[in-house]
């Protein structure tokens, strides 16, 4: 079968090349080149290690229509965006799908993400510390039994020791989780060039005690506590500061020292994507996690098609408007939907 692997030259892609090869697959790495930087060389000379033909997509304007513009759209409305989750589904599964099909007559396209693809089922891997199925459920059935993820069944150690076995140099470099469009750089700063700013009152919830200026509603979110610049308030102890939540009407960032008032019970999404097409029920009970590291919690969920009520069974603290909530029936990935 011939395969176009997205192609990093990291570890993971580099092992996903070397064991798609070993079972007999005609292999092919491709690069997708979304910055418009062109060939990267450490990934051109990490392909000829493994032994496959290398090729570089420049989709820098599809790029940015399609991931970047949206994720400033929606920081723009206060949201705190995931650029992984926007990008996946309609870039690096959609139109880079479409082109490897079309330009090498790739039949699949693999990826060294570390999750399972079951019958169409998108599932958790065997390494559960690495999984990645938050950021790929808004994935459909059709993408998925497209896609093969060999890590699924492998943990990242072992990834690394057959990476060192094979005499890969990048075996124990460090897995990169910048947003590929910052460069490594601050998102307060790619906010401030993007996004207009204007300052206003950070304001104590309940009491609306004035405590400081913020830069601009769009750089803050939801349970931060770093960078908040309040010290020395009158009257209140030094303990710190968190955002509990923006109000637009007013441009006042709301704050507390309490951690209590970022608890909230429940949780709506307007967008929802089930993998499978459709609700597997009006109501029913599963997990559900809101951000990638996060545990996943016990809730009930009350769907109409695209519109998904989260009823958590414990309190749940710092849900972020514009992040995913992605609900899970034991290692199958349900799907996710934008927080609203």
């Amino acid at each position: 079968m011939k395969i176009a692997v997205g192609f990093s030259g990291g570890v993971d892609s580099s092992v996903t090349v070397s064991l798609l090869k070993k079972a007999g697959h005609d292999v092919i790495a491709v690069q997708f080149d979304q910055l418009g930087e062109g060939a990267n060389d450490s990934t051109e000379a990490a392909a000829k290690k493994l032994g496959v033909p290398f090729e570089v997509l420049n989709l820098k304007e599809e790029f940015q229509a399609r991931v970047q513009k949206p994720f400033i759209e929606k920081l723009k409305e206060g949201k705190t965006p995931n650029p992984c989750i926007l990008c996946n589904p309609t870039f690096k599964f959609g139109l880079f799908l479409q082109f490897v099909q079309e330009k090498f007559g790739a039949e699949k396209i693999a990826t060294g993400h570390y999750c399972r693809s079951v019958d169409g089922k998108l599932m958790m891997p065997r390494d559960k510390e690495q999984d990645q199925t938050y950021f790929l459920s808004n994935l459909s059935t059709e993408q998925v039994s497209k896609i093969m993820f060999p890590l699924g069944e492998w943990t990242k150690e072992e990834v690394r020791k057959f990476a060192e076995e094979i005499g890969l140099p990048n075996a124990a470099k460090k897995s990169s989780t910048d947003v590929c469009f910052l460069k490594g750089g601050r998102f307060e700063k790619f906010v401030s060039e993007h996004v207009p700013q204007k300052s206003g009152k950070m304001v104590e919830k309940n009491t609306n005690l004035v405590v400081g200026k913020h830069n601009g509603l769009a750089q803050y979110t939801a349970g931060q506590r770093k960078n908040l610049g309040i010290g020395g308030i009158k009257d209140r102890p030094e303990l710190p500061w968190f955002v509990i939540e923006k109000d637009f009407k007013k441009n006042e960032l709301i704050v507390s020292q309490n951690p209590e008032d970022l608890n909230a019970f429940s949780l709506d999404s307007h967008n929802f994507n089930w993998i499978a097409g459709e609700e597997p029920a009006k109501e029913f009970d599963c997990e559900a996690k809101i951000r990638f590291r996060g545990k996943a919690i016990p809730c009930h969920v009350k769907a109409e098609g695209k519109n998904v009520r989260v009823e958590f069974k414990e309190p749940v603290r710092s849900i972020v408007a514009g992040q995913q909530v992605v609900l899970y029936d034991g290692e199958i990935c349900l799907g996710g939907g934008e927080i609203a």
